[in-house]
């Protein structure tokens, strides 16, 4: 997940800097870099409903052995 993050915020950080510049902006470029920043954030958000519920799992499991 670290890298996803990663990803997402070099892309926030290229979209920022278009939109400081609007009269020289790619608004095509920056159409895509807020699609898969829109991606990069759902992914986030399924890996971290995934982690959550491993670790529920092991914390049941430690329940169940004692």
């Amino acid at each position: 997940m670290k890298q996803l993050k990663s990803m997402k915020e070099t892309l926030m950080s290229a979209v920022q800097g278009q939109l400081g510049n609007l009269g020289q902006a790619d608004y095509r470029e920056l159409g895509a870099a807020v699609d898969m920043i829109k991606d990069l954030s759902e992914a986030i958000y399924y890996c971290s409903i995934v982690e959550s519920m491993e670790e529920s799992a092991k914390e049941q499991k430690k329940m169940q052995q004692q």
